[in-house]
């Protein structure tokens, strides 16, 4: 590496930490002169007889008016609840089978910091329950100003069988059989449990929809998010209290063309301050997709080429690995560390047919077959520390995490040829990506009351992508390299982040507003175009603002503005030409620059639960994959390309219901896109409108079975050069429980009709391309899920800080 590199490499790296130490010693500063307010209570409980309580709740509620302030369980007739503010308040400890013990407690005079009760005794009590008045059932769907919750916890819901399963179910969100999850009218949706990102919807349908308390559907992500994400799905797990163990196994089995298989496992343990969850699973099976391409070539003479794809994509074992452990050093403070861990190794044969005419008449044909064997690991291992500074729920959270992606592929092509002479070529072709990413993330949150809190944070990211591409071909019996297709490429980005943020609310107002910086430091060097081939430095400032108008407690009014950023997946910014075939090729574009989008909402929600929703997105440099023709020839190559800007309007409404054995839920979205694209000289504009019908419905039959009904109608219109036709989907399931209900047995059927068939065309002013795109959806599933153990706690301080960089890597 010459000396010109290693200098601006220095100076990335110089001044890429500083804003994050201040912002990290600022934070810490202020979290530590905090928690000097508070003070830590402990104790022991006894029955009348001197034997230690079990187990029970401890409990400070305010002296004014009895409000809750803070809790924590008692075991083995033991506790100890930290980060308490010195005030007037009543304790209060409850358990089963003994009367409430009260006691008031003037906190304010204390000088240590250090409350210990001694010995408490509690009494048994000698009343029976006979009648229990249930006075509230919580709502299975929630809908609030630009955020969709969705109640899990004691509701049927719960009985779903995997969260991918509850995905399925949740209003707004889109489960592509592709694996991808959408948020209508948003885009893809960066998902999260309990903190920690997950990198592919398989590791949900390891985990049981029995161990969810809660689905957040954010659809306005709030400047404490990274600016690249569109929507957000926040998935949290039941929060219990019971030391021991509790796991699953499942078995899957599937048929498409040929079966598949899956299978799973998850387990925890928990023992009083020491938390640990490990879930694994492994999937095998092969799969099949039919493309079809139409390109024609306006000139003289015309050409056209008619391109069939058959792909069979034999998986061999992809495995799964995913732990977290928690280890609290007290109810203040805990130390967190978690791994994820993926392997894929698969086979991919590709049969690629053109036939090629001139002027409509056939002039040959041009045949390939390319056997692919990728292989891809992925390790991301993050920890960090969460401080509790206060009974309200304010901490301070401190991480940081380390991720490894190492993707390879070598791929033997064969190819015949029949235009003019006829000639068969061999090729040989290998290709690697080796990326790793450095974080670094501080966040401090105040809650004030319930009236007003704020969260300040800062974040530092450091990225490197390795990438290679090679292709050899034979020559009597040497194998040469094609200088034309040979390139590497090294790239460095840095991006530094600092976020403020408020929260409240004013009588019949609420608001959310917060501002997000970041920083962002690209360098790429490539062997064909030299150093510099990528050299962009650039601020962005991301403003956030959301209020909301109580009109009556049944209607509210939100609105809501938006300032978001897409950067460059790694991979589209390799300066590389990969080999399909003599006709055919994916090239990189180093040149692509970050699109940023502009979004305002208004909505209405009707009894937090229907709503009606306005939006209008304004984007400049979206990015799209396009089709160009290399100049001077009759080829084409692929490559994701900056279009002019976007203006996308949208109209969204959910109508859900529910009665005792019936649930459903239905989503209405109509969007109109709107693209302008530089075609030359000119301006082209791609308009058309999109709309998205999706009807859930649930039927429960009592000690029979639960049966459910799914159909979703899609018309994409337009979508970046191209114009998207219609598909729809059709799928349902019938489940029952079995062995005390230990036992789960689900049959689902998908895409019975076979109409998931994604199809677009195009046309610019030389040439147009049409092409349609099948995956082999249609499939029956059986899948069983045995649940054994007891109750368990699932903490909430695990944190996964890997937010935009993973979404940008490739599938």
């Amino acid at each position: 590496m010459n000396s010109h590199l290693i200098a601006k490499k220095a100076h990335l790296n110089k001044i890429s930490l500083g804003p994050f130490l201040i912002a990290f010693l600022f934070i810490f500063l202020s979290s530590y002169s905090w928690s000097q307010n508070t003070i830590t209570i402990k104790g022991s409980v006894k029955d009348s007889t001197g034997t230690p309580l079990s187990f029970g709740n401890f409990i400070l509620l305010n002296q004014a008016d009895s409000s809750v302030l803070k809790g924590i369980d008692i075991w083995d007739g033991k506790f100890e609840l930290g980060g308490v503010e010195k005030e007037k308040v009543i304790l209060k400890i409850a358990a089963v089978g003994y009367d409430d013990f009260y006691q008031n407690r003037d906190l304010t005079t204390l000088g240590d910091s250090l409350l210990d009760l001694g010995d408490l005794v509690i009494q048994q009590s000698n009343k029976e329950l006979n009648i229990v008045d249930v006075v509230y059932i919580k709502p299975m769907f929630e809908r609030k100003p630009g955020k969709l919750i969705v109640n899990v916890e004691e509701t049927m819901l719960s009985d779903k069988g995997t969260i991918k399963d509850l995905l399925r179910s949740t209003p707004n969100v889109i489960v592509k059989s592709s694996g991808t999850v959408e948020v209508v009218g948003r885009g893809s949706a960066i998902i999260y449990l309990d903190g920690q990102r997950i990198m592919s919807i398989d590791m949900l349908s390891s985990i049981s929809s029995n161990d969810v308390s809660k689905i957040e559907v954010i659809e306005n992500p709030s400047a404490r998010y990274d600016a690249e994400g569109n929507a957000v799905i926040e998935i949290t797990t039941i929060s219990g209290s019971y030391d021991g163990y509790e796991g699953s196994i499942g078995l899957r089995g599937m048929k498409r063309t040929e079966s598949q298989m899956a299978y799973w496992g998850q387990f925890h343990y928990q023992k009083k301050w020491f938390s640990m969850y490990v879930g694994a699973g492994q999937y095998a099976g092969r799969l099949y997709e039919d493309e079809s391409y139409h390109r024609e070539v306006f000139g003289s003479p015309s050409v056209t080429l008619e391109n069939d794809v058959l792909r069979v994509v034999n998986h061999q074992f992809d495995s799964w690995l995913w732990a977290d452990t928690d280890y609290r050093l007290d109810s203040v403070n805990t130390l967190f560390l978690n791994y994820t861990g993926s392997r894929e190794k698969y086979e991919t044969r590709v049969d690629n047919s053109n036939e090629v005419f001139e002027d409509g008449v056939y002039v040959g044909q041009l045949n390939s077959e390319t056997v692919d064997n990728p292989f891809q690991m992925m390790h991301s291992i993050s920890g960090g520390y969460v401080r509790k500074l206060d009974t309200l729920d304010s901490d301070f959270r401190l991480a940081g995490q380390f991720t490894n992606f190492d993707s390879q592929s070598r791929g033997d092509i064969e190819q015949f040829s029949s235009v003019g002479a006829s000639t068969t070529s061999f090729f040989r072709s290998n290709s690697s990506n080796d990326i790793q990413v450095f974080m670094g993330q501080a966040d401090w949150t105040k809650n004030y009351n319930d009236r007003f809190n704020m969260a300040i944070g800062a974040k530092n990211s450091y990225v490197t992508n390795k990438s290679g591409i090679d292709l050899k071909y034979q020559f009597n019996e040497d194998w040469l390299t094609d200088s034309s297709y040979f390139n590497q490429f090294d790239y460095y980005e840095n991006v530094s982040a600092a976020y403020l943020e408020f929260e409240g609310t004013l009588k019949k107002f609420s608001y959310s507003t917060g501002l997000r910086y970041e920083y962002t430091r690209a360098l790429g060097d490539s062997y064909t175009s030299g150093v510099g081939a990528v050299n962009r430095n650039y601020h962005n400032l991301f403003p956030n603002v959301q209020l909301s108008y109580d009109f009556t407690p049944d209607l509210v009014m939100g609105l809501a503005y938006n300032n978001r950023i897409q950067r460059p997946k790694y991979q589209d910014l390799d300066p590389f030409i990969e080999f399909i075939d003599s006709l055919t090729s994916f090239r990189g574009n180093p040149n692509l620059l970050p699109a940023i989008s502009h979004k305002t909402e208004v909505n209405l929600v009707y009894m937090e639960y229907a709503s009606l929703s306005f939006s209008y997105t304004r984007t400049q440099n979206p990015m799209h994959l396009s089709v160009v023709q290399n100049p001077g020839t009759n080829t084409f190559s692929a490559v994701v390309q900056n279009i002019k800007s976007q203006d996308l309007y949208t109209i969204g409404v959910v109508l859900p219901y529910e009665l005792s054995w019936w649930t459903t839920f239905n989503v209405f979205g109509y969007t109109f896109n709107n693209y302008s694209i530089q075609d030359g000289v000119d301006i082209v504009v791609n308009d058309k409108p999109t709309l998205y019908v999706s009807l859930y419905n649930e039927f429960r039959i009592p000690k029979v079975c639960n049966i459910e009904l799914n159909y979703e109608y899609t018309a994409p219109g337009a979508q970046g050069f191209f114009t998207l036709l219609p598909y729809q989907y059709f799928g349902g399931s019938i489940s029952r429980k079995f062995l005390k209900d230990k036992l789960t047995a689900r049959f689902s059927v998908f895409d019975l009709f076979i109409q998931t068939i994604e199809r677009g065309e195009s046309t610019l002013a030389n040439f147009n391309v049409s092409y349609s795109s099948w995956e082999d959806t249609r499939s029956f599933m059986l899948t069983l899920i045995w649940d054994f153990g007891k109750l368990r706690e699932r903490s909430m301080t695990e944190m996964y800080i890997d937010e935009d960089e993973q979404e940008r890597l490739e599938d």
